[in-house]
């Protein structure tokens, strides 16, 4: 952001003018009093450079190139008082112009490289600091400059051994102190890390990023409290630091402050509204609070920002998938398994909206997919339900038991073979496994249909309408689970009666009750 220069700062330019210009009629200036005078000036401007001064500096700078248009100090002065207020254009006029009159000059080379890391090219910054960083004598703003552009880079392990190069001889720098922590963190040298930013905060009192970096650290530790302290610490110095605020965000959420997680997200929302890391954890809040209508919103919203994102379509997927759209459904789980070529995840998860569709061939179709890659249980249970509702009763029969193999409890196996055991007037059978299916899944809306149909058969007409009652719940508006109902009340309309004793299912399956395995 530029900062313009404010009315105080046009005042000391002025007064320095009114200073170092020589009164009309006075004698002239002697060189050594000359030569004394701009001594005294370099000095105070690298002063102003330490206190980050920029205004007074560019002021300062300014005046004194009037007298001493080519002094590299003062060039300095005024291409770092530039950068630092956003004038990034002026600043790299200036500086083309100083570089070619002091091609030599460090300081000018180290502004230069700062201007590439305003312009964020980290690869151009990781060239042109190759050479200089390998000399002997080069000072700790240089290697700084190549160690962030290791780290931008990906090369932690560089960045690590420059960042330690630098504290041997300035052992309180806070800036490598916080940035070889953040990379031991990445590294999984979590208490390494831990210990360097703690330093920083020791010796940069006041300086929100050691508090952030430590505190999204103790987030990934699960040591929410102390993650909270120290975020809501760094917040307090930067209020607008969008990563201290999804990282407090996300330590509320884990210790289950839901409300203070969604309060962070949308202050994160309103200073970055496109950014993804936002978008992805609004998601997970709204998910949380059950709030479908914002979940669908900003699932929509993350395909949008980040279209080549699996996650992103994958969470957009299942909001869809669970509101009952499934041709929505089907367009995300589409454009996911293309843009993950094909992974085996993504075409079983499509394969389940395709049976919810009725697309039995579709469904075989990924599942065979799968299965000619590796043999996965999941595909075969799949694979054996599409075989089931198209009327392939031999193959779904094979495929369930080849998912059984690999597989002892899949659930979605062991419905099939319930079903087909039902088909069979097996109930015994049929009871067995959907017991097993369901404590495996006790979720799972097919299961409690299965369930409550054997029920049903069974004559149990009041289990039938506990499972048909909790398929309800859990997918009300599921075909089945509305046939199964319907049959229910046409039975007790009928006035058939109720067995006493021999359920076909035994009660640990009714909701609340039994140990789930």
């Amino acid at each position: 952001m530029r900062t313009y220069l404010t009315f105080a700062a046009l005042a000391a330019l002025a007064a320095g003018l009114l200073v170092t210009a020589p009164c009309s009629g006075a004698e002239p200036e002697s060189k050594e009093d000359a030569d004394f005078r701009a001594s005294m000036e370099r000095v105070a401007v690298q002063s102003l450079v330490r206190k980050g001064a920029w205004e007074e500096l560019y002021a300062r700078s300014v005046t004194a190139l009037g007298a001493h248009p080519d002094d590299p100090v003062f060039l300095r002065g005024k291409i770092r008082a530039l950068r630092e207020l956003g004038y990034g254009t002026a600043a790299r006029g200036t500086l083309q112009k100083a570089r070619a009159a002091h091609p030599d000059d460090t300081g000018l080379l180290e502004e230069e490289l700062w201007l590439i890391v305003a312009s964020g090219d980290w690869q151009k910054l990781l060239r042109e600091t190759e050479q200089p960083a390998a000399r002997p004598d080069a000072d700790a703003d240089l290697l700084m400059l190549r160690a962030l552009a290791l780290r931008e880079t990906g090369n932690s392990e560089g960045g690590i051994a420059l960042f330690t190069r630098i504290l041997k001889t300035e052992p309180e720098n806070c800036v490598a102190l916080t940035n070889r922590g953040r990379l031991l963190a990445k590294l999984g040298k979590k208490d390494e890390a831990l210990t360097d930013l703690t330093a920083a905060i020791k010796t940069a009192a006041g300086h929100a990023e050691p508090l952030v970096a430590r505190g999204r650290l103790l987030c990934a530790m699960g040591r929410y409290a102390e993650a909270e302290k120290d975020l809501t610490a760094g917040l307090a110095l930067d209020p607008v630091n969008v990563a201290a605020l999804l990282s407090r965000s996300e330590a509320r959420f884990a210790a289950g402050n839901v409300s203070g997680a969604r309060s962070d997200v949308e202050v994160a929302r309103k200073i970055a509204p496109k950014d993804q890391r936002v978008g992805t954890m609004t998601c997970r809040v709204a998910q949380a609070s059950g709030d479908v209508t914002a979940l669908a919103g900003c699932a929509e919203e993350l395909t949008r920002l980040t279209p080549k994102d699996p996650a992103a379509w994958r969470a957009l997927g299942r909001v869809r998938l669970e509101s009952g759209d499934f041709d929505g459904a089907l367009v995300c789980y589409d454009t996911l398994v293309q843009l993950t070529q094909g992974e085996a995840k993504s075409r079983l998860e499509r394969a389940t909206v395709r049976l919810l569709r009725s697309d039995y061939a579709g469904a075989e179709g990924d599942c065979t997919a799968v299965i000619e890659q590796q043999p996965v249980p999941l595909a075969y249970a799949l694979r054996s339900m599409a075989h089931l509702r198209s009327g392939a009763l031999p193959q779904a029969e094979e495929d369930s038991t080849n998912a059984l193999a690999l597989d002892r409890n899949e659930p979605n196996a062991l419905l099939v073979r319930a079903n087909l055991a039902l088909g069979r007037n097996d109930l015994q059978r049929a009871a067995a496994d959907c017991e097993r299916a369901i404590r495996r899944a006790p979720n799972s809306p097919w299961a409690a249909v299965t369930c409550g149909k054997i029920q049903l058969q069974a004559g149990e007409l009041d289990q039938a309408a506990s499972y048909a009652e909790r398929a309800k719940k859990l997918a009300p508006a599921d075909f089945e689970t509305r046939e199964l109902i319907a049959a229910v009340a046409a039975a007790r309309s009928a006035g058939a009666p109720a067995k006493a004793g021999g359920k076909a299912v035994s009660e640990s399956t009714v909701p609340g009750k039994g140990e789930k395995r």
